[in-house]
């Protein structure tokens, strides 16, 4: 064996290309490999054969063995696999080998490469024990990995990209949680992006300065305005392609007058554009919740809906039992999917909003979000509240209002009688049925004020989408030739006593001559109601009027009786008061944060029955509807006294004092009565006059046809 060396270890790689050494541990003989590729593939062999033999001695030539080979740097790794698997194997038969433990410590060197005596090839001298002989390869192979050329690195990574895309596009289409998961965060993202992006407009708009001329005010002015504009319409965007509830608080911003005309006007487009949900997914969802399909319960059904809005549709169908028209409310189905985590996004919104500008104010909008958004989810609360409602209505000897009888309710879908007619500021079907538009302006003033001021149970949204007119039929309870029906009716508020009769006290107030008890009396009763001190009670008497008293020198100073017809020039002037004085939008945002949720929700439906009672180009005057809300206010107040007179006799018995108050407030609710009777007569005939003066007008210029337009209010002229 003169011609071989033996090999006892082999140092340890000094460098980038140094010798790769296996050492190989036997129960006898220890034994180094010291080899290229080529010779590690061999090794590999040689090593399964040794398995099957128990015999664990190689030898190399002489000069193989005195020039150790360098590793290259492109070495494969699927090369080592099989040695690095085979040393495994070796390893795991020896450790079960009762040989003794090495007490010397292990550090293997190349040997002078000098032959010795075969006793002493054949001497077994562990150095090393197993487990860090093979660490010490697996840490090598990390550096060959590490060797590999970029190419196939960056090649790896792409396909490892690649791989994590296909399996998320897999989960995406066949997982609906995770698809929901995904679009759930790209709306959140979405209005998280549109709302800093405002936050950094309105940032940088004030920390402008302007001076203080003619010229610099008017700049200032147009500066805010169109700020508001591009932030409006930036969010009015990202709430419409998001839909649900999103298209929700679009349009409680679109009724709130205390804001910005920008930002209302820019809300207002969303009354109308909610996007209907396919009928495929419509008898889905109807399936789910009934138990059975749409065939089952109609006969016939429409798939185009008649009426599309945020949360729901719906459809003309005719039962299947009874043959009767009717109409089918359905629920959009991924509105249930994202409502939680809409409402949380927007309530998150406006605190964060609120943190960056602590004067900023609408946190109330998205916590009567969460209120009140999973009632109005609920077509079985829907049902309730127009029994109730109906109910509220049902005492009254005559009344226009008609609310339409629902069959039956479920969570998600309802069917109620079908009722035909126009929406109510539709001029020209009030036209064509003779319907006077004066009218119904009153009618629809009476019915929101019996709400506020009497039962205390108020419908949440009247705009014009949810009120129907029609023709009244034989044997209805309307004094007029038409009736309205409300619809929608998910969203009802409870008003407290203490508020509603505070708040009656307060507009007899405003209506009444002033006088210095007058005076007294509306800052006590504007603090009562709403919570307002002197500071703020010019602004609030502004929302609660729609006329401007937002100079401080002249709120509370006469009468809202004594003001003339509202002029664009004062509507302008409440809807550019927050620019245009220092300070105002500060003290605005006071009075929101001030006044109670409640009471923004009647100033909430005050806007949206002004809005109805313009939209009607109506000729009374504004004081025609002043009176009737004063009638109510007024009946409202002597209800209670009657009350609060009757716990007294209860309490203390018949008395002079008794019976002296008992006089007083019956003949102040008397006199109140009365007096309303001749001005609202007044009015009227005031009204018909302009109607008249209206037709000769057109009859002169246009003829009949042009008589006929200007006195149904569908071509509108200044005389």
């Amino acid at each position: 064996m003169a011609h071989h060396a033996a090999l006892w270890r082999c140092s340890a790689a000094r460098s980038t290309r140094s010798t790769l050494g296996v050492v190989i541990p036997h129960r006898n003989v220890g034994i180094l490999a010291s080899t290229s590729v080529a010779d590690g593939l061999k090794l590999n062999r040689k090593v399964g054969a040794c398995q099957n033999r128990q015999f664990s001695f190689f030898s190399l030539p002489r000069e193989q063995s005195r020039t150790p080979l360098r590793t290259p740097s492109h070495l494969p790794l699927q090369c080592l696999q099989p040695t690095l698997a085979s040393i495994r194997c070796l390893s795991t038969s020896v450790s079960n080998k009762n040989s003794p433990p090495s007490t010397e410590p292990q550090s293997p060197t190349v040997l002078d490469p000098v032959v010795k005596p075969r006793s002493a090839i054949l001497a077994f001298r562990p150095r090393l024990s197993t487990r860090r002989e093979l660490r010490r390869l697996q840490q090598e192979l990390i550096q060959l990995r590490l060797r590999l050329p970029k190419s196939s690195r960056y090649s790896s990574a792409l396909f490892t990209a690649i791989a994590i895309l296909g399996a998320v596009l897999a989960t995406y289409h066949f997982s609906g949680d995770f698809r929901r998961l995904v679009l759930a965060a790209e709306r959140c993202t979405r209005v998280g992006w549109a709302v800093v992006l405002c936050i950094i407009d309105y940032k940088m708009l004030f920390r402008k300065t302007w001076s203080e001329d003619a010229e610099g005010k008017a700049i200032r002015h147009q500066d805010y305005e169109d700020c508001h504009s591009r932030c409006a319409v930036r969010l009015r965007e990202v709430l419409k392609k998001n839909g649900g509830i999103y298209i929700k608080l679009g349009q409680h911003l679109s009724a709130v007058q205390l804001i910005p005309k920008a930002w209302s006007s820019a809300m207002r487009p969303l009354q109308d554009q909610c996007q209907a949900t396919p009928l495929a997914d419509l008898q889905e969802l109807f399936l789910s919740e009934m138990g059975a399909p749409l065939s089952t319960f109609f006969s016939t059904f429409d798939p185009e809906p008649i009426g599309v809005a945020s949360l729901a549709q719906v459809h003309i169908a005719t039962d299947r039992l009874s043959g009767q028209k009717v109409a089918v409310k359905i629920m959009h189905p991924d509105l249930e999917e994202f409502c939680k985590v809409d409402m949380k996004t927007t309530s998150l919104m406006l605190k964060m909003v609120k943190r960056v500008f602590p004067t900023f104010e609408f946190t109330w909008l998205g916590e009567e979000m969460e209120q009140n958004l999973p009632l109005e989810m609920d077509f079985r609360h829907e049902a309730g509240n127009a029994a109730r409602c109906e109910a509220d209505f049902s005492n009254l000897r005559q009344t226009t209002l008609v609310v339409p009888r629902v069959l039956w309710a479920k969570k998600r879908a309802m069917v109620m009688e079908f009722i035909e007619g126009a929406r109510v500021d539709n001029l020209q079907y009030l036209a064509e049925h003779g319907i006077d538009r004066n009218r119904v302006a009153q009618e629809l003033s009476r019915i929101f004020s019996r709400m506020i001021y009497v039962t205390g149970f108020l419908h949440g949204d009247p705009h014009a989408g949810n009120l129907l007119i029609r023709p009244s039929k034989l044997g209805s309870r309307s004094p007029c030739n038409f009736e309205i029906v409300l619809l929608d009716h998910g969203l009802y508020f409870d008003l407290p006593e203490v508020l509603r009769i505070n708040y009656a006290h307060l507009w007899i107030s405003l209506l009444s001559p002033a006088s210095p008890s007058v005076e007294a009396d509306r800052r006590k009763y504007a603090y009562l109601a709403g919570n307002i001190d002197d500071s703020l009670y010019p602004i609030f008497e502004a929302a609660i009027t729609g006329r401007a008293a937002l100079d401080a020198s002249k709120a509370g100073k006469g009468s809202i009786m004594d003001l003339g017809m509202q002029t664009k020039e004062e509507a302008h002037k409440i809807r550019t008061a927050v620019v245009a004085q220092e300070g105002l939008m500060e003290s605005l945002f006071d009075l929101l944060r001030r006044v109670p949720r409640r009471m923004l929700m009647v100033l909430k439906v005050n806007d949206l029955t002004r809005n109805l009672d313009a939209s009607l180009n109506t000729t009374h005057g504004y004081k025609r509807v002043f009176f009737i809300v004063l009638h109510y206010a007024n009946l409202a107040v002597w209800m209670d006294d009657k009350i609060q007179l009757g716990k007294r006799y209860r309490t203390e018995g018949f008395s002079f004092f008794l019976a002296r108050d008992w006089m007083s407030a019956w003949w102040r609710a008397k006199t109140w009565s009365v007096s309303l009777r001749w001005l609202e007569w007044g009015a009227d005939m005031k009204g018909k006059a302009v109607k008249w003066k209206s037709w000769w007008h057109g009859l002169v210029t246009q003829g009949w046809k042009g008589a006929w337009e200007q006195a149904s209010g569908l071509e509108v002229t200044s005389m």
